[in-house]
């Protein structure tokens, strides 16, 4: 495929080449990961159902294993890279609390379209919250959440028609998103069109609210480092909700960037842990 890519947005959307201190903030986190993996209570690679790739990890919640609340992580990598093991980190945190938290795996690009993928999680949402109750988890205080693509994929998820799931709402309690990439048609103009093969008309695949179910994201996060073109997209998703739903979800963070905000995600101390906590029903 040829690919005519747009400098700025190459600019906005190469991140990497943005923030190269990523490196150390990829290694820390992979160690914090591997040190979940070998000492929280945790199982690993669970069947969702929706395909070969669609797997879960559960790390339990401190106490006692059943009832427990539950936050369902999806990770990013601009829907072409990532692992559920590499934001295992985030884990420990939750578990602090008492809370339970999944890390969805899913297929990737070039393997399965965008279209594709979206579909894939939506039943690996609806088939998680079907086990929730052998799994120990308590389905009526279920978070969903995810980072970067993971956050695109978690407010699509938001924006699902239940009824086909013979649902009429949504069957999550909450959602949030961290710096996600809610709109991925900018990218068809960058070097990610190689992997990512986006339609010309993508407008199927843009994160919205849903008006008829009063769906979105309860938790818009963006690090006020980011690039114009992340912050721009956390801001029209955000914008689309208080105008649909009649809410704000947006929050910015301070002195965070697309890779750094993570580690708030892990920090019982932080602001947006605790606003994410406050997301669960009493």
């Amino acid at each position: 495929m040829t690919v005519v890519c747009n400098a700025y947005l190459e600019s906005q959307y190469n991140l990497r080449m943005q923030h190269p201190e990523h490196h150390k903030i990829k290694a820390e986190s992979q160690e914090r990961s591997d040190w979940v993996r070998k000492t929280l209570p945790m199982r690993h690679d669970i069947s969702c159902g929706a395909s070969k790739n669609a797997t879960f990890d559960l790390i339990h919640g401190k106490g006692q294993r059943y009832n427990q609340p539950v936050v369902i992580f999806i990770h990013g990598g601009f829907w072409r890279s990532g692992d559920k093991q590499d934001c295992a980190f985030i884990g420990e945190s939750f578990y602090q609390h008492g809370v339970a938290t999944v890390l969805l795996n899913y297929s990737l690009a070039p393997a399965s379209s965008l279209a594709a993928i979206i579909k894939e999680v939506r039943i690996s949402v609806a088939n998680i919250v079907a086990q929730a109750p052998e799994l120990g988890l308590d389905s009526e205080r279920i978070i969903l959440g995810g980072h970067s693509a993971g956050g695109h994929l978690a407010a699509m998820v938001e924006s699902t028609d239940w009824t086909q799931f013979n649902q009429l709402m949504s069957p999550v309690s909450a959602s949030f998103g961290v710096s996600g990439l809610y709109d991925p048609r900018p990218l068809s103009q960058t070097s990610f069109q190689q992997i990512l093969a986006l339609p010309e008309d993508g407008d199927h695949l843009v994160a919205k609210p849903s008006k008829a179910g009063s769906q979105g994201l309860d938790l818009v996060a963006c690090g006020l480092e980011e690039t114009q073109e992340l912050q721009s997209q956390s801001k029209r998703y955000a914008d689309d909700i208080n105008m649909y739903l009649n809410y704000n979800p947006m929050y910015w963070s301070k002195q965070r960037d697309h890779y750094s905000i993570l580690l708030d995600l892990a920090d019982v101390q932080s602001d947006l842990f605790r606003r994410i906590m406050s997301l669960f029903p009493l």
